[in-house]
């Protein structure tokens, strides 16, 4: 009873100390506070600013990429060990372009995404960016296709070559499905595979390169309803395997933790006051074994899934309080997903967790925040927060 105490009595100081901050940076008031490896920053450029991913490196500084709210133009930021920008970036001409996912690699940041050029025709968009001065170094369409095509994951493989995941359709729009392609680490197309047998993914959440070729795990629609799908290919881009989770509620993945021989998907299950957080166990070969509900207080949508160096799981999510109200919840996770602590962070606004990262310091994740109450389309911007090895906000 005494421990419960003190997490709720946690749980209020962090609202009333986080709705504060928020308060005072809306009125406009400059806080001169200290260099801190503990901060929360808020940061976008012109409000619904919409990072889609974000990675630290050795130096604790923190990396995030995406999309600008203008719905044409992307950004890529760098901010150093306590919040501060390096530098920030946008990028964009008369077409529309869009990120759907980056990854931090050897010295730059490999993004893909679609360019949508002035007859409408979208293709599937490569940039590279130098992750130390923030240059863009390349943008290109490596797809050459009379299709609409576009990017929705990257990997870099092992021997310095580029794979990357993405869907396709035929410009009457008769068949859709997925695309695979490799590039050498010159850059040329090894291959491209179009496969309309292969319903499309709504969402890929994550890949890998395993030893014999590569595996794709997303979201799918299959009998109506979201559910998880693993694909694997092999070296040439062949389908090896596909495996489509069935006979589950609503499932919709949204991070992984490739642990050698398993695999384990943080998803939330149902939908509404029915939403809950689980972790779904699949083998390397795409065979669900069981799935583990995690502890909540109140329905919650998953957000990701972090293993650290010492083998704890972190997991954040968002928890809907009320009808208005919505937290960021981050818990801290045993090799069991016994729960070992949990902060929550949010105000009166409905506020959205996004990712997560990790440093030597402790954990921290990247939030949306809404500064208007009144409407939830409104004002909103990005947040930061560096947290200790409890998941406080000193």
């Amino acid at each position: 009873m005494h421990e419960k105490y003190l997490q709720e009595m946690n749980k209020i100081f962090n609202t009333l100390s986080f709705s504060l901050l928020l308060a005072l940076m809306a009125c406009g008031e400059q806080l001169e506070l200290p260099e801190s490896a503990f901060f929360m920053r808020i940061l976008g450029n012109n409000g619904h600013d919409e990072a889609v991913a974000l990675q630290t490196n050795a130096a604790s500084e923190i990396y995030l990429a995406g999309n600008l709210s203008d719905g044409d133009k992307i950004f890529w930021s760098k901010l150093d060990q306590y919040g501060v920008a390096t530098w920030d970036y946008i990028w964009g001409d008369s077409s529309q372009q869009e990120m759907a996912n980056w990854t931090l690699v050897d010295g730059k940041m490999l993004a893909t995404g679609k360019v949508v050029d002035d007859s409408g025709q979208s293709h599937l968009a490569l940039w590279q960016m130098n992750s130390s001065s923030g240059a863009m170094e390349a943008a290109g369409f490596p797809v050459v296709s009379t299709a609409d095509s576009w990017g929705q994951n990257v990997i870099q493989t092992a021997n310095g070559g580029t794979f990357i995941a993405g869907n396709f359709r035929n410009a009457n729009e008769t068949h859709e499905g997925s695309l695979y392609m490799l590039l050498n680490s010159a850059e040329e197309v090894q291959w491209t595979h179009m496969y309309s047998q292969l319903q499309p993914f709504d969402q890929i959440i994550g890949m890998r390169e395993v030893a014999d070729g590569y595996q794709v795990l997303g979201n799918v629609i299959s009998e109506g309803r979201l559910t998880v799908r693993i694909v694997q290919l092999n070296t040439d881009g062949l389908v090896a395997w596909s495996q489509t989770l069935r006979d589950q509620p609503v499932l919709n993945a949204v991070a992984i933790s490739w642990e050698g021989a398993l695999i384990r998907v943080l998803a939330t299950q149902g939908v509404g006051n029915e939403a809950q957080k689980v972790i779904l166990n699949f083998s390397e070969e795409g065979k669900y074994s069981h799935k583990t509900e995690l502890p909540q207080d109140y329905p919650s949508t998953a957000a990701d899934l972090l293993l650290d160096p010492q083998g704890f799981y972190f997991v954040l999510s968002s928890a809907v309080v009320d009808a208005r109200d919505t937290d960021c919840v981050i818990q801290k996770f045993d090799a069991s997903f016994e729960l070992i602590w949990e902060q929550q962070y949010g105000s009166d606004w409905q506020d959205k967790a996004n990712k997560l990262f990790y440093r030597s310091s402790g954990p921290g994740f990247l939030a949306t925040i809404n500064f208007d109450n009144k409407n939830e389309n409104a004002n909103t911007k990005m947040a930061v927060y560096a947290l200790d090895q409890e998941g406080v906000l000193k």
